[in-house]
């Protein structure tokens, strides 16, 4: 917000950060009240379409869009960057060769009570949903809880819980986080599975945007060069493909992109998977907390 506002000083832009979840229900809660405070309005592919159902997103066609390959948006939205969940692990307790590689080995035995794991999961039950289909799902998460994962909230969270060691293996992290941390002598490391749960990060104008023209310029502004490279300092996938990450290894996982090993939930494939995956998700954290 501080470059956007170096660049135009003359517009006094505010913002709430939150959970996307949270994110979600405010605006969507706000605009039943008959409120309308927000602008811009950024989330998850799987929360975007009650939003869109609702009527509460517009159509901006920022001039800048054309240059942004056709993955990367849509009719209603523009993706800023990418994110990668991966196995994370503390490399003072655990030898990358022991790291497990895959999902189904985070099922054997020496894993027990050692995985913490989100209980913001609902992307790797839709991957694993959207790839194995609902049978073989709802069976690995049975196995899953018998290894008596420890359900935390907040992936950065769960990273410094890694880094103090409470537990062995973080399932998931985000890839740019762990690099981050990393880069200052944390103790942590990641591997990649061989399905890696990637999100989207769709950009969207609010219908009713008290103030669009600022919007705009806010909305031009992220998916400009400098907006593109400020989010890539952070160590982030940005959706140019002309702007590199700042760690290699987060450009190992750009080159999977378009891979069957990059599940992503989009926007098209979310009413497809959402409620099944919610469904399952749901009884399985009812069954770790009872």
């Amino acid at each position: 917000m501080g470059a956007f506002k170096q660049t135009y000083p003359f517009i006094n832009a505010k913002f709430w950060r939150g959970k996307s979840r949270d994110v979600t229900q405010r605006l969507v809660t706000e605009a039943r009240a008959g409120h309308f405070y927000a602008d811009v309005f950024k989330t998850t592919t799987d929360l975007l379409p009650a939003v869109i159902d609702r009527n509460l997103i517009g159509r901006y066609e920022s001039p800048i869009r054309a240059s942004y390959p056709p993955h990367a948006k849509g009719l209603y939205w523009t993706n800023i960057h990418s994110a990668f969940r991966v196995f994370g692990f503390n490399p003072r307790k655990l030898k990358r060769e022991a790291v497990p590689k895959t999902w189904e080995e985070l099922l054997q035995p020496r894993w027990k009570e050692e995985i913490l794991f989100d209980e913001s999961s609902l992307e790797e039950v839709i991957t694993l949903l959207a790839v194995w289909g609902k049978n073989r799902t709802v069976d690995y998460l049975r196995r899953l809880g018998e290894q008596k994962p420890l359900i935390r909230r907040g992936r950065d969270t769960i990273a410094q819980l890694l880094m103090a060691g409470e537990g062995q293996l973080a399932v998931t992290i985000y890839a740019y986080n762990a690099e981050s941390l990393r880069a200052v002598g944390g103790p942590i490391d990641w591997v990649a599975p061989e399905l890696i749960p990637t999100l989207l990060y769709p950009l969207t104008m609010v219908r009713n945007a008290p103030h669009p023209h600022a919007a705009a310029l806010f909305y031009d502004f992220l998916l400009s060069d400098a907006g593109q490279q400020m989010i890539a300092k952070e160590g982030r996938v940005v959706a140019n493909p002309h702007i590199d990450p700042i760690y290699p290894r987060m450009k190992e996982l750009r080159a999977l992109l378009g891979t069957p090993r990059v599940h992503i939930n989009t926007l098209e494939e979310a009413p497809k998977y959402n409620q099944e995956g919610i469904k399952i998700f749901d009884t399985f954290l009812a069954e770790r907390k009872a």
